[in-house]
């Protein structure tokens, strides 16, 4: 007879449940607030069996990335998206329309995107083909992509039907911030980049970096007050001019001496 082989020091753990079950309106308020990213489905419990089974599915792939709950209803069937990390305070989105075989995996995937994702090798032709201009922030320290995203949420949010707010890691394209007219020695560095009419505009690198300075630069530009880069390599900076490290500091540097930027016009 075999039997299962249990470690004697180390404890046996198990994933917890890809969909938590809810019982009521209140485990369904308290549930909303549980994960950076949560997805609720409110399904009939016998009217809608097919739906809970891809949703089970589609919870399944993705237990690790977000939290997922199901309340039974009466209701039409709908699965919401509560994204409280990069939407905080704002609506839910909900599908309602489940007809596509995946048209929940589509909607929990687009709910997960994070508002300012950072650029990979899998998502760079999709990031280019998006038919939005892209902002991009390099810097080689993980940490200071993670501030600057923290930073520029707000922002990112205001103008995400026009804009993709993109961190980038220098030190993987390196050649990329030649490419956009920045000098790759003074990190952390922005420039915008339209891909459909090939025009680039590197944000100049003497000038301190925060969330007021870079949306004054990115209306600037939809206004026509910056003009796209030339080609022309910019001159070596001097080092008392080079971009502080931390998005967050500078903002503060930046709003003691307000009014050299432009302005807050689109």
């Amino acid at each position: 007879m075999t039997t299962a082989f249990h470690h004697p020091i180390l404890p046996q753990t198990r994933p917890p449940p890809a969909v938590t079950a809810l019982e009521d309106e209140k485990a369904v308020t308290a549930f909303q607030a549980v994960d950076d990213v949560v997805v609720m489905a409110q399904l009939h419990p016998t009217r809608d069996a097919h739906l809970q089974t891809l949703f089970g599915a589609v919870a399944a792939r993705y237990w690790d990335r977000a939290s997922f709950g199901a309340i039974a209803s009466i209701s039409p069937g709908a699965v919401v998206c509560y994204s409280n990390r990069d939407r905080a305070g704002q609506p839910p989105t909900v599908l309602s329309d489940m007809t596509a075989v995946d048209a929940i995996g589509k909607f929990v995937e687009k709910c997960m995107a994070p508002l300012i994702g950072e650029l990979s090798r899998k998502n760079e032709g999709r990031l280019l083909q998006s038919g939005k201009s892209l902002v991009y922030y390099f810097s080689d320290s993980a940490l200071e992509r993670e501030e600057y995203a923290a930073s520029m949420r707000a922002v990112a949010r205001k103008y995400e039907e026009y804009l993709l707010f993109v961190t980038v890691d220098a030190a993987e394209y390196v050649d990329m911030v030649s490419m956009l007219g920045l000098r790759p020695e003074v990190l952390p560095a922005v420039a915008v980049q339209n891909p459909s009419y090939g025009q680039v505009f590197p944000f100049d690198q003497t000038k301190m970096l925060s969330a007021q300075t870079i949306e004054q630069f990115v209306t600037q530009i939809a206004s026509g007050k910056v003009k796209p880069w030339d080609g022309t390599p910019p001159p070596p900076p001097k080092a008392s001019e080079s971009s502080s490290s931390s998005p967050l500091e500078e903002k503060e540097g930046k709003d003691k001496k307000d009014g050299e930027g432009g302005h807050d016009e689109l």
